[in-house]
């Protein structure tokens, strides 16, 4: 059977930029607010954050915080594609940029990732100074093929998504991303920032990480299964799990069984009490 690819998603994964004035920071620290709270309008906690003697807060996919008159944001996911053009012209700098290239496969290539390695092993065994390729694996389908160190300028991933997402029980994931394999480039120092602008000023955006992410893995050995023109269909945007569906997936998989058990074996207002529902009466359904 011939094997077709289509590319799902094919954008920045995330962003760090700073500012390093005052003027500047009230804008920056404008954005995140208006960010977190979008994202806390979808569940997502507000938490401390601290990063390099930056201190402020962590909401969902938003990251914010202060340094005198300084100013950082990280923005993951979706968050870092869709406000690219917000956060680039602003920046001092940019010190990370991750780009994302979701390739689809039908029928699916649970060979993707191996392949992958064995390739890049094959172009380090004979070009000593590249990147040294490693792995991980698992029994329920689970691998990635790593490039590079973590600590570097560059630093590739090779996953299989729908296995990540049932790793994790996301069942609506692992469904979209059925048959999906991802590659993830993080750029970091004067990389990131020369390639920031870049994006930031392509008139086609999706084309350009596919290029991008094609010219970096060819480098290095491998074979993307997409053309260098970025011709490939794209067939939609990330798709990232809220707070509130990752919490109603923790509470179906880990406390559901123990509470049902409960039920049948014990007192519901006991139970209520537990859960901190005890205003509840028997009979009662919170909401």
């Amino acid at each position: 059977m011939k094997t077709s690819t289509v590319v799902l998603e094919s954008q920045a994964d995330w962003l760090t930029a700073a500012v390093h004035t005052a003027d500047k920071n009230v804008m920056l620290e404008h954005y995140a607010s208006g960010w977190a709270a979008r994202e806390l309008a979808d569940g997502a906690k507000m938490r401390p954050w601290r990063l390099m003697g930056y201190e402020g807060y962590l909401a969902g996919r938003v990251r914010y915080g202060t340094r005198q008159a300084a100013g950082l944001v990280q923005l993951s996911g979706d968050l870092a594609a869709r406000h690219l053009d917000d956060l680039v012209p602003l920046a001092d700098n940019v010190s990370r940029l991750d780009l994302a290239v979701t390739a689809q496969f039908t029928p699916p290539q649970p060979d993707t990732g191996s392949v992958a390695y064995l390739d890049a092993e094959h172009h380090y065994k004979e070009h000593s100074t590249a990147a040294r390729p490693w792995r991980i694996a698992d029994a329920d389908g689970g691998w990635t093929t790593y490039l590079g160190d973590r600590s570097s300028d560059t630093f590739l991933r090779l996953y299989n998504k729908q296995a990540e997402c049932r790793a994790s029980s996301d069942a609506a994931g692992e469904l979209h991303y059925a048959g999906c394999w991802r590659w993830e480039l993080e750029l970091k120092g004067h990389f990131a920032k020369s390639a920031a602008h870049s994006l930031q000023a392509a008139p086609d955006r999706p084309a350009f990480v596919q290029g991008w992410m094609y010219d970096y893995v060819t480098k290095h050995g491998m074979r993307p299964p997409w053309e260098r023109s970025g011709g490939a269909k794209l067939a939609g945007a990330f798709r990232r799990r809220s707070d509130r569906e990752s919490r109603l997936s923790w509470l179906r998989r880990s406390v559901a069984p123990s509470v049902a058990w409960l039920l049948e074996n014990g007192d519901r207002t006991d139970v209520l009490t537990a859960l901190g529902l005890s205003d509840y009466a028997v009979g009662d359904t919170p909401g």
